[in-house]
């Protein structure tokens, strides 16, 4: 869904050297002013949004995010000035602030931790994808001489907001909120799904869908959370500046050139970008994957290695008749722990499906 919506950041950017700014008659920094507005939105709404979200549920939240930010895509088809433009740009911060948040947190109902992170990886890959299916759209939109009473610049958004407008209508009716809810699965798929998600929470007889103050304050202030926020931010950077001013960079280095001549221009950059994302992320997943499991193995092999029986003789002291055995480790090393909590909520999981059947 998030490859559907339309790529705005990337949109703001074509349709700027399709003459948006020369309608709207802006000078100096307004443009950057209307872009700004998105953001200052994105930043107040997000975590309300999410909280939302947890309270409504992501299967019908997620689809009603999607039609507000089609059709707020729409309206800006419809601006003339520069206060239009920005209030648009506020409003599609509010719809937008939801979406990344509101998607992890919909994949981790689906999902155990182990599984997340590579699936969370393909979503974010999805940016750089957007941004080539938005110059690829863009350039094919301006072919076109008008969409209904709209030309240039203008059937981008008109054109791409109902796309997403239709995409979020089909959503409602199959984006499930939970695996139990699912009815494209069958009962023991379903239970299977339910089972796997439980199996992580080893104390917690039920997983419960609710607010608690304390847990999202610890949550905010984690030096996990901040440390990768901060990561995240200077991502972002070069993310988001690259989306917006990419087409004008292309449009002064070909000035001589047509508008969809430059618009297909910024679709190979996100085609490498989108490509070596996927390649990282799958490799990443296979050092998660199999470089915890051989060292697991390893430790065990290591654990196995005694001296043999016949040499233990000879091993004793002449002041004291007890053996000078390998000092044993009273607490299991790290690896035999999770190989063991690993081994424990396997058997978890085969009693609950045993249970089910």
């Amino acid at each position: 869904m998030h490859l559907s919506l339309p790529p705005f950041s990337s949109c703001s950017g074509n349709a700027k050297i399709a003459g948006l700014t020369k309608d709207l008659k802006l000078e100096r920094n307004d443009f950057n002013i209307v872009l700004t507005a998105f953001y200052i939105a994105y930043v107040l709404f997000e975590i309300p949004s999410n909280m939302v979200c947890k309270i409504i549920g992501p299967g019908w939240y997620i689809p009603t995010l999607t039609l507000g930010f089609g059709i707020i895509s729409v309206c800006m088809s419809f601006t003339h000035n520069i206060s239009d433009a920005a209030a648009i740009r506020f409003l599609l911060g509010i719809f937008e602030s939801g979406m990344m948040p509101g998607i992890a947190y919909y994949l981790s109902r689906w999902y155990r931790r182990s599984e997340l992170t590579f699936r969370l990886s393909l979503y974010i890959v999805m940016a750089p994808l957007a941004g080539a299916f938005g110059g690829l759209l863009a350039s094919g939109i301006l072919k076109l001489s008008h969409f209904g009473g709209l030309h240039s610049w203008r059937m981008l958004f008109a054109i791409e907001g109902i796309i997403t407008i239709g995409l979020s209508l089909i959503a409602y009716f199959t984006l499930t909120d939970r695996p139990s809810t699912a009815r494209w699965l069958t009962s023991d798929e379903r239970d299977l799904a339910i089972a796997r998600i439980k199996a992580e929470r080893v104390s917690t007889t039920e997983v419960l869908d609710k607010i608690d103050t304390p847990k999202i304050l610890k949550g905010i202030f984690s030096p996990v959370t901040l440390s990768t926020a901060f990561i995240f931010l200077l991502d972002n950077i070069t993310v988001q500046g690259l989306a917006f001013f990419l087409p004008t960079i292309i449009a002064t280095i070909y000035p001589k050139n047509s508008v969809i001549y430059q618009q297909l221009k910024t679709v190979p950059p996100y085609l490498v970008g989108g490509v070596s994302s996927y390649y990282s992320i799958f490799f990443a997943s296979l050092t998660l994957t199999y470089i915890p499991v051989l060292h697991r193995t390893l430790s065990l092999l290591c654990l196995e290695i005694r001296p043999p029986q016949h040499l233990l003789h000879h091993m004793r002291t002449p002041h004291d008749d007890r053996l000078h055995l390998v000092p044993r480790v009273e607490k299991p090393t790290r690896s035999v722990r999770r190989h063991l909590l690993h081994r424990k909520r396997c058997l978890q999981l085969r009693c609950a499906l045993q249970r089910s059947s």
